[in-house]
């Protein structure tokens, strides 16, 4: 029986896609990734009531380690900037990043779950006031990484997040797109 198992287990791994995955997603690799942003909204749908449009920039940058197999755990920062006309605002926020991947391929690529807690601090100024304020999340996303080659890959996930803006709760859905790299 045990000599069955170790056959089965063998040629499953040469014969399937999980072997190719094992490079990405192997115990003791790290893992780097991040996304940018930037965005430029003008015209009527967009100015504010001076015709000012608005600008926004966002960078985010993260790192994980695979404790085992398929798992890893990390962190992200992610710095972002907001203005208009003479409003503009700043966010810094931080938190560990949980992530699964399956090792079979689906597709091109590979699905992987992903789990953060995000912790916030946000300032405001709009030329005549200034304030700050706080604010955590918890995100979970489903995600697809396409390998571009044997280190590097891009990556999306569709999320939801449960927030809490100075203890006032709401919810959020998206999709972001960014690039993992396996060393």
């Amino acid at each position: 029986m045990k000599k069955l198992f170790a056959l089965s287990i063998v040629t499953i791994f040469l014969f399937s896609s999980a072997s190719i995955a094992q490079d990405y997603f192997d115990q003791g690799l790290l893992e780097m990734g991040g996304s940018f942003s930037f965005n430029n909204s003008g015209g009527d749908a967009y100015e504010d009531s001076n015709g000012d449009g608005s600008t926004s920039i966002s960078i985010a940058p993260s790192a994980g380690y695979f404790v085992i197999d398929n798992f890893s755990v990390g962190a992200v920062i992610s710095l972002s900037k907001y203005g208009q006309g003479d409003y503009s605002s700043s966010t810094t926020t931080f938190g560990p990043v949980f992530e699964y991947f399956y090792d079979e391929m689906m597709g091109p690529g590979y699905v992987y779950g992903h789990l953060s807690y995000m912790i916030a601090s946000n300032s405001w100024d709009n030329g005549t006031n200034t304030g700050d304020y706080s604010s955590s999340y918890i995100r979970i996303a489903p995600g697809y990484f396409v390998p571009l080659n044997d280190k590097v890959g891009v990556s999306a996930e569709l999320y939801f997040s449960m927030d809490s803006i100075d203890g006032t709760g709401g919810s959020q859905i998206g999709l972001s797109v960014g690039f993992k790299l396996f060393k």
